[in-house]
């Protein structure tokens, strides 16, 4: 004679199905290269620009925000925005720059001679915690191969460019990376608002890198940049403009850096 079996109920079956599958994991980010830098100068640009611009050169999920909306929440002072304020906008921000720095560690390689790292990075929404200012890359130079091999295994589009290079000068700084140049005009001095930075790129993929910058010893100068842009450049056609106008920084600090990714 055949005894029935009782029936399990479909909740209880579904219940035992995932216990006994195995609990998905956040995946921990990897380190993938880190490097450091003293004696740094960086001469840098920011420029506004209209959120849907910014949003076209961000993907999905990455929100813009302006640079600007962070540096008030670290009370820039006022004469420093003051020169800018018709360009300003707190909505979304492309900032420009070019750092040389006079010695420092790439990999475990030590550099005793000057060299330069160069960025045009959009201000965005932070993707995670951490605290300081957030950026999307658009495009970074350097005149150091290490430090683009580097950056480009990371994912993220990196230039070897000999000749860029950011100096201070009489009256500010200026900065010449590869088809952006920028000249400051920056009289103002104010306790730099830059201690941590974190530059995101999403991975063709899946994923995601981010490059982490601890930034100490910081002094800043600040006041109108004018930057001038080679036509038919990516920063051209997200500026929409060969020239542009906007709060022109010169930087000087020391920093550490980590490229994480996380797939």
């Amino acid at each position: 004679m055949r005894i029935a079996r009782p029936a399990i109920p479909l909740a209880l079956a579904v219940a035992a199905l995932m216990a006994s599958a195995p609990a998905a994991v956040a995946q921990e980010p990897t380190t993938v290269g880190r490097f450091a830098a003293k004696d740094c100068v960086e001469v840098a640009a920011i420029v506004s620009l209209p959120p849907a611009t910014s949003q076209v050169y961000l993907p999905t999920g990455v929100r813009p925000a302006s640079f600007y909306t962070t540096a008030l929440a670290a009370f820039l002072p006022l004469p420093v925005v003051a020169p800018v304020l018709k360009a300003v906008t707190l909505e979304a921000s492309l900032l420009m720059g070019v750092e040389t720095c006079q010695s420092g560690t790439i990999g475990d390689t030590v550099i005793d001679r000057p060299f330069a790292f160069g960025e045009r990075v959009l201000g965005i929404q932070p993707l995670d915690g951490a605290p300081g200012f957030h950026f999307y890359a658009v495009e970074q130079v350097s005149d150091n191969r290490q430090l683009v091999a580097m950056l480009r295994d990371a994912g993220f589009d990196a230039r070897y460019v000999p000749g860029i290079s950011g100096r201070k000068t009489l009256l500010g700084g200026q900065s010449r990376g590869d088809g952006v140049d920028i000249d400051d005009t920056a009289p103002v001095s104010f306790p730099s608002p830059l201690t941590s930075v974190s530059i995101w790129k999403r991975l063709a993929g899946g994923g995601s890198s981010v490059l982490r910058l601890d930034v100490t010893n910081a002094s800043a100068t600040a006041g109108v940049g004018a930057v001038t842009v080679r036509p038919g450049t990516t920063i051209a056609k997200l500026v929409g403009a060969t020239q542009a106008v906007g709060l022109g920084a010169v930087n000087s600090f020391d920093f550490t850096g980590t490229i994480q990714t996380t797939r």
